[in-house]
């Protein structure tokens, strides 16, 4: 199926089995995360560009389960935390984020060195992925959808916390649940302290979304557990506030604009 996004592109659908991938973040993980202590918690996020899973890595989950209807956002994870265990930021930065994502190029003496850092399904994948970009000549790009890159707004963008996330990622349990949100109930059967949907319900809808996670995930929180429903991009209270006025937290808008703010809208056990 990689091999197919790479000859013909991506396949129509937006969020599929085997859908293009959002390569960074475009929301605001490191405010998000921040409300939150995440220290020893046991975390289910989206999976999407992997960034939701390294940031809360990075502030202490003791376990990250991640779920995706797209079953490249798993195979994407592995590789950019192959890059990401294997050089340090600069180099980081320089083959994922200024040569992979932008333009699809990658050399073959990079992936000889952290493909050492793949294991099982995720080395075999990658392998035959890159052998066959490499001998006919076509880019990665194609794996992309288009994305602002708001590095600013994620907490591994530092040297030191770039660093310990290295330290530290081997140690936390991460695991790939392949589901939409829709679904999830029927694929869990573990109780979390915290539940990440990202923007899910700009697609599903606040109130449904809402309603499912009332109804059917609320059983699978721990006590005093949160549910992060929805993510409301560059908004305002009053918007906001129709939703859920009493667990609503104001963060610091994507758009940069002073007068705007996203929001988390909750729901708490």
């Amino acid at each position: 199926k990689g091999k197919k996004l790479l000859k013909d592109g991506n396949n129509g659908e937006l969020f599929g089995n085997f859908s293009k991938i959002y390569p960074m973040t475009s929301e605001n993980i490191k405010g998000t995360y921040k409300l939150f202590s995440l220290k020893d918690k046991d975390i289910l996020t989206v999976t999407s560009s992997g960034d939701h899973i390294l940031c809360a890595v990075l502030q202490g989950a003791k376990k990250v389960d991640n779920f995706d209807i797209n079953y490249l956002t798993d195979y994407y994870y592995h590789f950019k935390k192959a890059i990401l265990e294997t050089y340090d930021l600069k180099q980081f930065k320089e083959i994922l984020l200024y040569n992979i994502i932008p333009i699809g190029f990658i050399k073959e003496s990079w992936y000889e060195e952290f493909r050492e850092k793949l294991e099982g399904k995720y080395l075999e994948f990658w392998d035959e992925i890159i052998s066959f970009s490499l001998s006919n000549n076509l880019s990665l790009d194609v794996f992309f959808l288009a994305c602002p890159n708001y590095y600013r707004l994620i907490n591994y963008f530092d040297e030191k916390n770039y660093n310990l996330l290295k330290e530290v990622l081997p140690n936390v349990e991460v695991n790939f649940i392949h589901s939409d949100l829709m679904h999830l109930d029927k694929c869990i059967s573990d109780n979390y302290d915290y539940m990440f949907f990202s923007n899910v319900a700009d697609y599903v809808g606040i109130e449904k979304v809402k309603d499912y996670a009332s109804l059917k995930l609320m059983r699978h929180l721990n006590p005093n557990g949160e549910i992060a429903y929805a993510y409301m991009y560059d908004s305002n209270k009053r918007v906001a506030s129709r939703y859920e006025e009493n667990n609503m937290y104001p963060i610091t808008s994507t758009v940069r604009d002073e007068e705007a703010k996203d929001y988390i809208l909750t729901l708490k056990k």
